[in-house]
């Protein structure tokens, strides 16, 4: 798996984005390298970024907020020491996380009227401090929220592709084709002339997946699109997805959904 990224397209988005919504925004790929950085430059940060111990925790705040995201693959927010509000966000396509946006530098409202940490500093700073982050303005839910509604379908549309290689590609298609089918290791190595080996190290490799794990997540999804699109029983979906056993069908749907079959129908 070959993960590409469109750099002169991410740095023009990451700019012009930043310039309207007011905030800072970093892109990191997969590997935490960073890809585009735009500040909305604020003055607060700047002092405080002067101090060498605050400038190290800053960094340090930034890397757990990136690993709590990395662990949990969804949308991670605190407040930071120094009162601003930072979100982390994994870009996840295909299962596969392929970035990271970092968004931050802001007020938000939650953040406290004042820092409850300010570095040991004399008192002129400390004031100068006090004012320069009461300038910050603060940024309201609705409008963080569109922020994390677009961004990742601006970057995937145009800027970020994952590139498989020819292999995995024919086998994903073959297998999204015959999910009611017989889908076995062995039927899957038979048809297509490989080893275990061979099979299982191309869907780790392009897919960071098993191969029974990748063939449940696509029997799910076609679930869900006929719980939604169509008024087949529950049981009858199950075996149109190749899932005859009707009590593990709902235990894997839950497993990956969270909810039951039934309670996904019934959302709007």
């Amino acid at each position: 798996m070959v993960i590409e990224y469109n750099i002169e397209y991410i740095n023009r988005i990451i700019k012009d984005i930043s310039a309207l919504a007011g905030i800072s925004i970093n892109l990191l790929d997969a590997n935490y390298n960073i890809l585009a950085s735009c500040r909305n430059t604020q003055k607060y940060c700047d002092t405080l970024h002067s101090i060498e111990r605050e400038r190290i925790q800053c960094n340090q705040c930034d890397k757990k907020i990136l690993k709590k995201c990395c662990q949990s693959k969804k949308l991670e927010h605190h407040i930071c020491r120094s009162g601003l509000y930072d979100s982390a966000m994994p870009l996840i396509k295909n299962d596969t996380i392929v970035g990271f946006l970092i968004m931050g530098q802001i007020r938000s409202s939650r953040s406290p009227a004042l820092p409850k940490e300010l570095p040991r500093v004399d008192a002129n700073t400390l004031e100068k401090l006090s004012v320069l982050y009461n300038d910050i303005p603060i940024i309201s839910k609705n409008r963080l929220n569109a922020l994390y509604d677009l961004l990742p379908h601006i970057l995937f549309d145009n800027a970020i592709q994952i590139v498989h290689d020819s292999f995995i590609c024919e086998v994903s298609d073959y297998i999204d084709e015959n999910l009611q089918n017989n889908l076995s290791i062995n039927h899957l190595c038979s048809k297509f002339f490989v080893s275990k080996n061979r099979l299982y190290e191309a869907f780790q490799s392009n897919l960071n997946s098993t191969v029974t794990e990748y063939i449940n997540k696509r029997r799910i999804h076609r679930a869900k699109l006929l719980l939604k699109q169509t008024d087949e029983s529950v049981f009858k979906i199950a075996e149109s997805v190749g899932i005859y056993n009707y009590t593990y069908f709902c235990k894997l749907f839950k497993k990956l959904c969270n909810i039951t079959p039934t309670q996904y129908r019934m959302m709007k």
